[in-house]
């Protein structure tokens, strides 16, 4: 979608005047297309097909994690601290999420199968219904007024165990101020 000004909605929160072709954020580009993405340095997290994980660091940064992240490197000591192991089921619940303002069916059946329809064809015939989601043959994208919901509309898609375990991690938040 482009505004009066030339402007182009990439996601719900993100507009960009560049150029077709361009990406304005490659990071979050590959991340929605399911290309693997290393982060380097303390803190940093990776994102795999099949697992999140993070190296060094956590939740509160402090600066004694910097500290010991340049040892371990330069020992050869680091390890993945934290990690998300992900079924296939979590990778197209993912998928989907990531992938809310446009995707093809077809290629999720590509990649997941139709084991999986269950989880989501209702809902996305529902929002289908009520004017967030259009259907043009196998592509499913958002309408604006969609983009307008796009994050609640998300959580739709994001199973059970992601839901309670994101409860904890914020909860872990509150705690820490």
């Amino acid at each position: 979608m482009t505004n009066q000004r030339g402007y182009r909605q990439e996601t719900n929160i993100r507009f960009t005047n560049l150029g077709e072709g361009d990406v304005g954020y490659r990071q979050q580009d590959y991340q929605f297309k399911s290309f693997p993405i290393l982060g380097l340095g303390a803190g940093a997290r990776s994102y795999t097909n099949v697992a999140d994980y993070i190296i060094g660091g956590g939740y509160p940064a402090k600066m004694s994690q910097i500290d010991s992240y340049i040892e371990k490197a330069q020992n050869g000591e680091l390890k993945i601290e934290k990690a998300y192991l992900m079924t296939d089921e979590e990778r197209l619940r993912r998928f989907l999420v990531l992938n809310l303002y446009s995707f093809d069916m077809d290629i999720i059946h590509a990649k997941f199968g139709t084991r999986f329809d269950h989880l989501f064809i209702d809902t996305l015939n529902t929002l289908v219904a009520h004017g967030l989601v259009k259907k043009e043959g196998q592509i499913y994208s958002l309408t604006s007024e969609g983009f307008k919901y796009r994050d609640i509309i998300s959580w739709e898609f994001v199973s059970d165990e992601v839901k309670r375990l994101d409860g904890i991690f914020y909860n872990s938040l509150q705690s820490c101020g």
